[in-house]
This record gives structure tokens, C-alpha cells and sequence, in this order.
């Protein structure tokens, strides 16, 4: 999904002495470079010189990063990255331009003159860009077909797996599952429920009641109606404050979304890990 900058990170790119770019120059670019080449090509021109590259959103996470030994966080809070640069004394290049800034290329400030450092971030920036609109293209297409299904498919069993198998053509949806939800006695069923990870499949006679003092991760996104995306530390930072707990075997990455009917209740979720 293209995640657009947040506006503080755009203005910076014109105002901050820190971002350097080089406008006028255009990117010497085969829109066909994968990004791995990309940052092996930035690795070639930089050796042992350190550099990360850090991918807009909320947080920024880490893209990519050079052979030194300096240590790049994971992650870094929006509210953030101002001051790790300035902290660690960071020049930054903007991948993309404008409103279509994805990422951003790190270096030490004794680097800011560094013209090549400033194409490559252009080059990323547009391979970027270009895989945002591939993305953004085929989610259009997942959209109108899940909207056909629904139009079209009486068997929910047969739209279910429809809505499964578009999703699988954006994302890895190997482990997915719906859960549906009755306000009124809290009973939760999974008439949907596809997982490698975990020996025992739920079936789709199984239930479980909603209990706001032990919440799993799918009551969790019921009870709270908001959506959860969390990787295994998080499942273990959660189940440490009590916040909610994860039921089998515990995913790298687990993310839930509930579902809303027009009177914006919830009437069960959709979820996906890996």
C-alpha cells in the first residue's frame, strides 16, 4: 500500500539543510531495477561508509542498510527522525519527490555533497513509485472483484474462498481466517478459517464467548473495534500488561481488521499472520 509522507517529512524536504537533493537532474533509471540492485548498487558506491534506508510510515522501518558495523534501529517514530538524525549527525536524501516521497536514504553529514548518493536516492525513489502504482493498481482490481463477488455469490463458503484467494494475489494470506460476532451473547464462530501455522484448525462449528477480562487477539479487534497489526514482541509485550493473548501458536506477524455492518457495529473480523 503507498503510504504517503506525512506532511512535516515533505516540507522538510525544502526547508532542512540536512535533506539535500538535486533538482534539475534527472534519474539515469530502468524502471525495471529491483530494488535490491538498487541498494547493492548504493552499497558499491559507499563500501564502508555507513547508510540506511528507512521506508515511509508510521513508524519508518528499515529498508536496507551497508556493510559497516554501525547499528540502524528497526524502526523509528515519525515524531522521531528528526532528532535521530541530528543525534547521530545524519544527512538524509528524499526517494521520490514531492508528494511522492516513499523512503529516505541516510549517510553521515560529511557526505552531503555527495552528488551519486543524491541519484541513487532518485533512482530508488522511482522504483518506488513504481511498484506503489503496480500496488495500487492490482488493490483496485482485488476491491472490484471482492465487490463482484459479493454482488454475485449466494454460497458464502464460495465467497469467502474468493475473498481469500484475491487477497492472496496482494499479500501472503496462506493463514487466514473470519471470524463472525454476536453482540448480543458475545459468541464468536469461525466460519472461515485457513492456517499452516497452527496444528489444530479451528472448524467451523467452534465458538468461543467474549470475555473483556481475557481477551485473545480476535476478541481483542471485536471488543476494541479497532484494527491490530502487531509482530510476535508485541503478542508478548501484550500478553506481559494483559492487554489481550495470543491462542496457539504465536505468529510473527499477526494483523486483524474488524468488519462493520451500516449501523457501524461490529459483526466479526478478518484476519491474517505469518
Amino acid at each position: 500500500m503507498n503510504v504517503p509522507p506525512l506532511a512535516h517529512d515533505r516540507r522538510q524536504f525544502f526547508e532542512d539543510p540536512a535533506v539535500v537533493s538535486v533538482d534539475g537532474v534527472a534519474p539515469a533509471c530502468d524502471a525495471a531495477e529491483p530494488i535490491e540492485t538498487l541498494l547493492g548498487a548504493i552499497q558499491d558506491h559507499m563500501g564502508e561508509v555507513p547508510w540506511a534506508v528507512y521506508a515511509v510510515g508510521d513508524p519508518m522501518h528499515l529498508l536496507g542498510r551497508g556493510d559497516s558495523e554501525m547499528r540502524w534501529s528497526v524502526s523509528i517514530a515519525n515524531d522521531r527522525f528528526d532528532d535521530f538524525c541530528r543525534e547521530y549527525q545524519r544527512q538524509r536524501w528524499a526517494a521520490g519527490r514531492g508528494e511522492g516521497v516513499l523512503a529516505w536514504l541516510l549517510a553521515p553529514r560529511d557526505q552531503s555533497g555527495n552528488v551519486e548518493l543524491a541519484r541513487l536516492a532518485q533512482r530508488l525513489g522511482h522504483r518506488l513509485q513504481t511498484d506503489a502504482l503496480a500496488r495500487a493498481q492490482i488493490t483496485q482490481r482485488v476491491l472490484y472483484e471482492i465487490t463482484y463477488l459479493a454482488s454475485s455469490t449466494r454460497d458464502r463458503g464460495a465467497f469467502l474462498q474468493g475473498v481469500h484467494d484475491q487477497l492472496a494475489s496482494l499479500i501472503d494470506a496462506e493463514n487466514f481466517y473470519l471470524a463472525l460476532y454476536d453482540q448480543a451473547t458475545g459468541k464468536i464462530t469461525y466460519p472461515y478459517y485457513i492456517d499452516i501455522i497452527d496444528v489444530e484448525v479451528v472448524s467451523p462449528e467452534a465458538h468461543e464467548v467474549l470475555d473483556p477480562s481475557h481477551l485473545s487477539m480476535t476478541a481483542y479487534v471485536l471488543h476494541s473495534e479497532q484494527p491490530l497489526f502487531v509482530d510476535a514482541a508485541g503478542i508478548e509485550r501484550a500478553r506481559a500488561q494483559k492487554r489481550f493473548y495470543c491462542m496457539g501458536e504465536r505468529p510473527e506477524f499477526w494483523m486483524g481488521a474488524p468488519l462493520k455492518n451500516a449501523s457501524d457495529e461490529v459483526f466479526g473480523m478478518l484476519a491474517m499472520q505469518v
